[in-house]
C-alpha cells in the first residue's frame, strides 16, 4: 500500500521518516513500511474524526479536512495550506 499525502492521509512515509528521525523515534524507522503506512492512515482517522477544524475547505471536493480557508493560529496569523504540525 501507498499513503499519498493529501489524498488519504496528511502525510506520507516520507515525510513521517524524516519527522522521527529529526527526533530519534528509533521505533518508527523498525516498523515495516507497511506498519509505517497504517500509522499514518490512524493518525488521519483520529484527526478527520476527532476534530472540528476552523475555516471552510478550499474545495468543496476535497478527500480530507485541510487545506481549508478563513483559518487562522493563535496569533491571528492565517494558515495556508496543510499546518506542518
Amino acid at each position: 500500500m501507498t499513503v499519498t499525502a493529501g489524498i488519504d492521509a496528511y502525510a506520507d512515509r516520507a515525510e513521517a521518516d524524516t519527522y522521527f528521525a529529526a527526533r530519534a523515534v528509533t521505533a518508527w524507522a523498525a516498523a515495516s513500511e507497511a506498519a509505517r503506512d497504517a500509522a499514518l492512515l490512524r493518525a488521519t482517522a483520529y484527526l478527520e474524526g476527532n476534530h472540528r477544524w476552523v475555516g471552510r475547505l478550499v474545495d468543496p471536493g476535497q478527500p480530507l479536512a485541510w487545506p481549508r480557508t478563513g483559518a487562522r493560529d493563535a496569533e491571528g496569523r492565517a494558515l495556508d495550506g496543510i499546518p506542518d504540525r
